[in-house]
């Protein structure tokens, strides 16, 4: 899809009546955002393709654009009447862009800064010889131009067989799985990829409830978060649950089938307590902590690519 490019007067005429119909049926939504709305900006992370058509679906404009600190504001936008789901938009005005040869996302520009403060071996090594920023990030571009972030270059699992993984990718397929709270990707100078999966407990409380099916309660850990109480842990007994296996498993199997063989999860292990920041997992802004799990869960790790 051209930048230029907008649905609103391109419209086909024989979609055009359904569009109308359809735009008054979602106008009581809309009115929920009040009748200032014009459109939001989204950042930081990027939106599942699905949930950003939903919002487009309802006649709600959102737009994912991509800046750093380091870069003042946005240098990537999506163009109001042309938003590609799934891509953090086209070059801004004033912002330059390019693919270094390993795909990181390298910027330059007016806004870029200039350096860290009294940092100045963190400022070489952020810059290229050439002045441009070095963004930490593995990029992809279109024949348009629009660019979609992979993942950040630091977390790119790089396996024996010489096959460069993006964990993003993997954890995008159970972004909205109810069943599956956590996943955390192994594969680093290994030959196959392998998971450390944590269940969504609510979910399991409530299902196992529902069906009748017994087990230790007093096992079970809980920590409040905005008023809410979540379930953070259970004992074996939980996680061993058939039900729970099987529900886990068709999961997997699902993400399995939308990856290349060498991206497929050939061993994973359900584990019986959440990641967080109290356990020491989990960072602040809720990144898991790589060093620290692969250091807390070794032996289960090891185990995992011994029975292969």
């Amino acid at each position: 899809m051209s930048p230029d490019f907008d649905l609103q007067v391109r419209l086909p005429l024989s979609l055009k009546i359904p569009y109308r119909l359809a735009d008054r049926l979602f106008a009581r939504v809309r009115a929920l955002f009040g009748n200032r709305f014009r459109f939001a900006f989204s950042a930081s992370a990027g939106i599942a393709p699905d949930l950003l058509l939903f919002y487009y679906t309802l006649g709600l404009a959102v737009v994912e654009g991509y800046g750093s600190t380091e870069s003042a504001s946005a240098c990537l936008l999506n163009p109001l009447t042309a938003c590609k789901p799934g891509f953090m938009g086209i070059e801004t005005d004033g912002s330059l862009t390019r693919i270094a040869a390993d795909g990181e996302l390298e910027i330059a520009g007016a806004g870029v800064f200039k350096g860290y403060l009294n940092l100045p071996s963190d400022t070489a090594e952020s810059f290229t010889r050439d002045g441009w920023f070095k963004t930490g990030d593995v990029v992809e571009s279109d024949e348009w131009g629009y660019y979609r972030i992979v993942d950040r270059k630091k977390a790119i699992i790089c396996t024996a067989v010489g096959k460069n993984i993006a964990p993003a990718k993997l954890e995008s397929l159970f972004s909205l799985s109810h069943a599956i709270e956590q996943v955390f990707f192994i594969g680093d100078e290994r030959s196959y990829i392998t998971a450390l999966i944590v269940p969504n407990f609510n979910y399991f409380v409530d299902l196992f409830e529902k069906e009748g099916i017994p087990y230790d309660e007093s096992l079970l850990e809980f920590s409040e978060a905005s008023g809410a109480k979540i379930c953070t842990g259970a004992g074996d007994d939980f996680i061993s649950q058939p039900l729970l296996k099987e529900i886990i498993d068709r999961e997997v199997q699902q993400a399995n089938s939308q990856l290349e063989s060498f991206e497929r999860i050939k061993q994973y292990t359900i584990l019986a307590q959440r990641f967080t920041e109290a356990n020491g997992r989990l960072t602040p802004t809720q990144k898991a902590k790589k060093k620290v799990i692969l250091k807390d869960y070794e032996d289960v790790i090891d185990r995992m690519y011994r029975e292969a």
